[in-house]
C-alpha cells in the first residue's frame, strides 16, 4: 500500500488530542533514534487558487512565502508550524530492522543499564 506520512501535532481534539501530541513527539524521537533520512518538520500552508495577488507576490519576494508558489496562488497563509512528514516505507523498515536485529529487547532513546 501507499501512505502519505503526514503528521500534525495539534490537529486532534477531544479524546484524540493527547494521542496526536504524543504520536508527533514519538515520530520525531524515532526519526533521531533510527537515523531516518525521510523525516522532516515543515510548516503547513493554507493555499487558495486564483490569480497571484500582490500580497503573495510580496511575500515570495520577501522570503516570507515559499518560492515554489506558482502564479496560480491567490492567497497563502501559515496554517500550522507543528507539522512534519515522514517516509512510511523507511520508518516501517527501520522499525522491523531494529526489532529483528536484536534491538527488540532494548528501549530506543534510553542509555544502557
Amino acid at each position: 500500500g501507499k501512505a502519505g506520512g503526514f503528521l500534525a501535532r495539534g490537529w486532534g481534539n477531544g479524546d484524540t488530542a493527547e494521542f496526536h501530541e504524543v504520536s508527533f513527539d514519538l515520530h520525531e524521537q524515532l526519526s533521531r533514534d533510527l537515523k531516518l533520512k525521510g523525516y522532516r518538520k515543515l510548516p503547513t500552508l493554507s493555499v487558495s487558487a486564483g490569480s497571484r495577488s500582490k500580497t503573495v507576490e510580496a511575500a515570495v519576494k520577501g522570503g516570507k512565502a515559499p518560492s515554489w508558489l506558482d502564479k496560480n496562488v491567490a492567497k497563502a497563509s501559515l496554517m500550522d508550524d507543528q507539522t512534519a512528514q515522514t517516509n512510511p516505507y523507511e520508518l516501517t523498515n527501520a522499525l522491523m530492522d531494529f526489532g529483528m536485529g536484536g534491538g527488540g529487547g532494548s528501549e530506543m532513546g534510553r542509555g544502557g543499564s
